[in-house]
């Protein structure tokens, strides 16, 4: 990902990566991301709830995440309720927050009962994804999307001169392995009936039948075209088609011999088992509407929902996007896609893809050509995320019939663009989204831990191929350590996040390397630069961190050597400077015992530092005794939390300048 990220740093011990229990409140904050990001929810939670306050909405959202997922719900609540009434809130947030509200009602100023859940919902119905045009900031969106193929078209060989395409496969009983059976529609060569038959968007075209053939899912070769007898196939329109596999049954758009709303012959869903083909009748689906077509369907993976494309009344213009449930006993109300992917215009041939994206095509977006194909991800409820999908599947003609093999290596599409046999040709891919890995740069401080959850090293290299490819969002990726750092201690871990951290006084600089990696490949190996911060100089008003101390101890823990070695290197680079040290215990036990305790933790921070400078007398202090810092006037020693003991256990620090001696 190309960019330069200054990280909050928290503190490193020597020989291993180790946690501040009170670092600085981005520092928290940061930590709690690393452990969100890397599924360790009660580490994250204890970091988030250490800080004061959480600016960052992405590491609001996590904590709200993370105490959802250890069922921490009430307090889940009020952390979504912060991100949820904040200006940064998404679509995501307010139907978590809904769901977390279910039972909460409030009355209206006119006495009206109101549930909140629904409330946010609403909001969330509300609020509009971001929209970039491929035409923004001197076109940069359409040079990555167009001006080079992410993939290979490959023209199949069984395509005629007339029309040919709506490509399913189903399983090869024969040969499962290395072919499979491809359905798709292709033009009668003589019409029985003179009929206007709607194909694609409202227009006059012959009939088209279902038709078969092997197809090889290595080399993409066809063979003999057979087609399928009656009553599957008839003098009117068949297809497209889709398989549920789990019942062996085929769904298909067929004509129904009557006339709709557009004087047009009306289509409508039928599905027939297919292996039943010449005895049964293909059955009419109820969910079909009279004087108005519903066509091209597409089942999910477990064949329980049907999307469909209808222009039927209440739509948003046009055909729109349907989907109805597959009940015991037929099916559930159609329910429209919404504004997100419907338009005035029309949206035709749908094909859902692991229950999460939808592909379809549409002449009612900003596209290259007539009909533009657009991958959709489900969010939330009901609402789409919609990508346009770049060159070889989009052209300036019409793109349709998109769809993807349940095992990810191939896929289809119909078009018409030029170079094809005929007026529409299916094409196939090999589906291998490029993996594609940005250069790195983040920035640290000696001694100090730089600590990356969110903004790790995959971010924008999703983001860059997502512009490039929708198609990877489809596709797990990892990243793999290539070349490690040279200078310091480096974690990277899977997801991209990592931890990195450096002793050595008289390096600047230091780098590692990285790959993308996915069942399909590796991407080149990126680097990472890691950047020194140069030491600024010497401000006696700067806030030097405080160091704690476990329970009733005063020996100065492994996490808090790099903080007094950082006060080490300041006294030995500047002679005259001197140290005053100030040391507290909690409020447990007697007066007189803390007070020799915090004498006992200024001794052990003096004499350690002490050791390493010239000049020791420069350094002084002792103890103070028990403390309370409570934010609650009268809250005694025994209402304190364990935080809140901790925060009391400290040695502070107080630089002295031109300390005479």
């Amino acid at each position: 990902m190309k960019k330069v990220v200054l990280v909050f740093i928290v503190f490193f011990s020597f020989f291993c990566f180790s946690q501040n229990e009170n670092q600085s409140n981005n520092s928290n904050v940061l930590w709690g991301d690393y452990y969100f990001k890397n599924l360790n929810y009660l580490k994250a939670i204890k970091y988030y709830s250490m800080a004061d306050k959480i600016e960052s909405s992405e590491s609001q959202r996590n904590y709200s995440i993370a105490l959802e997922l250890v069922n921490d719900l009430s307090n889940s609540k009020k952390q979504y309720q912060k991100l949820a009434n904040s200006s940064q809130a998404k679509l995501t947030d307010y139907y978590k927050f809904a769901n977390l509200l279910l039972k909460v009602y409030r009355v209206s100023n006119d006495g009206s009962i109101i549930k909140l859940s629904k409330e946010y919902k609403d909001k969330a119905l509300r609020l509009p994804f971001e929209s970039v045009s491929i035409y923004d900031d001197d076109s940069l969106l359409y040079k990555k999307k167009f001006s080079k193929p992410a993939n290979k078209l490959f023209n199949l060989e069984m395509n005629s001169s007339n029309a040919d395409f709506g490509p399913i496969v189903i399983p090869n009983n024969k040969n499962s392995e290395s072919s499979m059976i491809l359905i798709y529609l292709t033009e009668q060569d003589e019409s029985l009936k003179k009929l206007k038959r709607k194909k694609r968007i409202s227009s006059e075209l012959p009939i088209y039948n279902l038709v078969n053939t092997i197809f090889n899912v290595n080399n993409f070769k066809t063979s003999k075209i057979n087609l399928y007898p009656e009553p599957l196939n008839s003098v009117f329109q068949e297809g497209p088609a889709s398989y549920d596999y789990k019942n062996k049954i085929l769904y298909f758009t067929r004509s129904d011999q009557k006339i709709d709303k557009n004087n047009q012959v009306q289509l409508s869903i039928y599905r027939l088992d297919i292996s039943k083909i010449k005895s049964k009748i293909p059955e009419l689906l109820d969910f079909n509407i009279e004087g108005y077509s519903t066509v091209h369907p597409s089942l999910n993976s477990n064949s329980s929902r049907i999307y469909f494309s209808s222009d039927r009344p209440g739509g948003y213009g046009g055909m729109d996007l349907y989907y109805v449930d597959i009940l015991e006993n037929g099916f559930s109300k159609p329910i429209n896609l919404g504004p997100d992917i419907n338009t005035k215009m029309d949206e035709v041939f749908p094909f859902i893809y692991n229950d999460k994206f939808l592909f379809y095509s549409t002449n009612g977006r900003e596209s290259i050509g007539k009909l533009d194909i657009f991958m959709s991800e489900l969010v939330a409820e009901n609402r789409w995320q919609v990508y346009q999908l770049g060159s070889p599947y989009n052209s300036t003609e019409d793109d349709f019939s998109f769809s993807l093999s349940d095992k990810e290596n191939f896929g289809f599409i119909s078009t018409n663009r030029e170079g094809g046999k005929g007026n529409d040709d299916i094409y196939s891919f090999k589906f291998n989204p490029k993996l594609i890995g940005l250069g790195d740069n983040y920035n640290f401080s000696l001694n100090d831990t730089l600590v990356v959850g969110n903004n790790n090293v995959k971010v924008n290299d999703e983001k860059n191929m997502i512009e490039i490819d929708p198609l990877s969002k489809l596709i797990s990726k990892n990243v793999k350590l290539i070349d490690s750092t040279k200078n310091g201690y480096l974690k990277l871990n899977s997801n991209g996040t990592f931890l990195y951290h450096s002793k050595n006084r008289s390096i600047e600089k230091d780098s590692f390397y990285y790959a993308l990696y996915s069942i399909f490949g590796n991407s080149n190996k990126v680097k990472v630069n890691l950047n020194r911060i140069k030491k600024k100089e010497l401000d006696l008003n700067d806030k030097i961190p405080p160091i704690y101390y476990d329970f009733d101890k005063s020996n100065i823990l492994t996490e808090y050597q790099s903080t007094l070695n950082d006060l080490i290197e300041t006294l030995n680079q500047n002679p005259n400077l001197g140290l005053e040290i100030m040391s507290y215990a909690d409020c447990r036990g007697s007066q007189m015992y803390n007070l020799e305790l915090s004498n006992e933790r200024a001794k052990s921070v003096i004499n350690y530092i002490r050791s390493k400078i010239d000049n020791k007398n420069r350094v002084f202090g002792r103890g103070f005794g028990e403390i309370n810092l409570s934010k609650s006037k009268n809250c005694d020693c025994c209402n304190l939390s364990e935080k809140e003991h901790f925060l009391n256990r400290r040695t502070e620090f107080m630089y002295i300048n031109n300390l005479k001696y």
